[in-house]
């Protein structure tokens, strides 16, 4: 059951009740550093308002048409991908 949906300039997520972040490129996004950030900034803001910190995250980018190397090492880096400063996980 969905308890929450959020949207960015470049993509849409669903939350549903067991912790499930459905996360959605939009057609032809292009993501840069600005982008990632407001994505880590509502991904995380939603995880932590509706489901307290933890979540299983999956990702569709089928409709990434570019993401630039500042977005790619914000994603990858330790703090987020570990949870110590973005994701909530």
């Amino acid at each position: 059951m969905e308890i929450g949906r959020s949207e960015t300039s470049v993509s849409e997520m669903v939350i549903d009740d067991r912790g499930v972040v459905f996360w959605r490129y939009k057609d032809s996004a292009v993501v840069g550093i600005t982008e990632a950030k407001e994505e880590v900034d509502v991904v995380s803001e939603q995880v932590a308002c509706l489901l307290g910190g933890a979540c299983l995250l999956y990702i569709d980018i089928r409709g990434i048409r570019k993401i630039d190397r500042e977005a790619r090492r914000l994603f990858a880096s330790d703090e987020i991908s570990q949870g110590s400063g973005g994701w909530p996980l």
